[in-house]
């Protein structure tokens, strides 16, 4: 199986020591507004595989599919690439 993200959406991975305590938060905290790190796992635009990119941790989205968990992100939610 391929997850083919639309435009816009980027597949990603969450890095181990990324400090995110939930996958899913259904509010945000003023007190909490971490950055994450993650990973590209599919091309998109400006965004190559395996790219290293900064987000919040408010802007993922959980799939949970055959037993694999897929993270999902859009691409405007990116504030920074690690180069």
């Amino acid at each position: 199986m391929k997850i083919i993200p639309r435009e816009w959406v980027l597949l990603v991975e969450k890095l181990v020591n990324s400090q995110l305590k939930h996958d899913m938060v259904l509010e945000e905290d003023e007190a909490d507004k971490r950055l994450i790190v993650g990973r590209v796992l599919s091309d998109w635009g400006f965004y190559k595989k395996w790219t290293l990119i900064v987000f919040g941790k408010y802007s993922i989205f959980k799939l949970t599919y055959k037993w694999n968990d897929y993270s999902f992100i859009e691409e405007w939610d990116v504030v920074s690439v690690i180069k």
